[in-house]
């Protein structure tokens, strides 16, 4: 066996490995409730109920109750989400163990009539506008060559040409499968729009785990998810809340080339809740000199080598995160270079931890 089937395997073996360990680990965090409707206090069936950007999450039975189980510690945005009712978001946070019940009313939806004017054929401007919307939304990087969208008849377009402006929306929930990484999302687009240069979107998606199509499919998505992770911006969050970018192999340099130690950041804990702040008045570059893709999907470490270089910088100086790499304050972050490129076929869930390593 060569060197590198060896290290191949090598790394097969630690994934499958963290990956076990991680289904069988259980958290005693929970939320339950009902759901009734706003006007009738009538309880209603099947509303899906999730943690934004997870893959937890329950729909209501026939008397409205939901319950869900083994919630990893963390801040998360819960939806309420029913066609004809109101989106209703809840930002819950688990620091410590515990139970939570949220009791609510869904709003029924102002049904407003409007004309419908039916096609035999798909108009050419959709198409191309598809086309658009899918290159931007989903990337085009290994993960979005093989990520889909399943149900694209429900967006629809908007193109300011004098304003160099295009925006895409939706009524129903968005499906993406991805292939790549063995998801599929379904997606409630709360907004996408691009203006020149900049693609800005929002959205609440739910993952489910696909099923893959033999013992190899899996180990793919397995690595997948590995290398899609590691020199991510999540990746990079997640580190520099824990305070460990170059345990993590991330070093920092101020726009001038100056190296940016993780003591010289600022990052203060919020005592109140299981976020923390980021403070930055300058542009950083990031660059990540750790685990990279090397030749048929092998991975080497590269000492000498790094990742292309990319750059942040902050708006409105400051950031709340957590140490699983999510963002909590909107449009926080500018990115460009490398992580400019990522898109939602690069997006893995927030339960998705790849170790278990401890907060230092």
């Amino acid at each position: 066996m060569n060197l590198m089937k060896l290290i191949s395997l090598v790394i097969f073996l630690l994934i499958s490995n963290e990956m076990t360990l991680l289904a069988q680990t259980r958290f005693e965090n929970k939320i339950s409730g009902r759901i009734t409707n706003v006007e009738t206090n009538a309880p209603l069936f099947n509303v899906n109920v999730f943690l934004a950007n997870t893959t937890r999450g329950d729909a209501t039975d026939k008397d409205g109750y939901y319950l869900i189980e083994n919630i990893p510690p963390g801040a998360y945005d819960l939806v309420f989400s029913m066609i004809g009712f109101d989106l209703k978001i809840i930002q819950v946070q688990f620091i410590e163990t515990k139970s939570m019940k949220f009791d609510t009313k869904l709003q029924p939806q102002v049904i407003k009539g409007k004309e419908i004017e039916v096609q035999a054929t798909v108009p050419k401007e959709w198409r191309k506008n598809l086309e658009k919307f899918t290159r931007e939304f989903l990337g085009e990087t290994q993960n979005a060559k093989k990520c889909s969208i399943i149900n694209p008849e429900v967006l629809d377009f908007q193109t300011d040409q004098e304003n160099k402006k295009f925006t895409a929306a939706t009524d129903s929930i968005l499906i993406i499968e991805n292939r790549s990484l063995g998801y599929r999302a379904h997606i409630i687009l709360d907004s996408f729009r691009i203006s020149k240069d900049s693609v800005i979107y929002s959205t609440y998606p739910r993952f489910e785990e696909l099923i893959p199509e033999d013992e190899k499919e899996s180990l793919q998505w397995l690595e997948n998810r590995f290398r899609t992770y590691n020199g991510s911006f999540r990746h990079f969050l997640s580190s520099l809340a824990r305070g460990i970018l170059e345990q993590e192999y991330f070093v920092l340099f101020t726009i001038n080339g100056n190296r940016l130690k993780s003591n010289q950041l600022s990052i203060i804990a919020d005592t109140s809740s299981a976020l923390k702040w980021f403070f930055s008045d300058q542009p950083i570059e990031v660059v990540y000199r750790g685990l990279s893709q090397s030749g048929e999907g092998k991975y080497i470490e590269e000492w000498g080598n790094c990742f292309p270089s990319t750059y942040i910088y902050l708006p409105n100086g400051c950031a709340q995160i957590d140490t699983l790499g999510n963002v909590y304050t909107e449009f926080a972050f500018v990115r460009s270079g490398y992580w400019h490129k990522e898109r939602f076929a690069d997006l893995l869930p927030y339960d998705y931890v790849p170790d278990l390593q401890s907060e230092k």
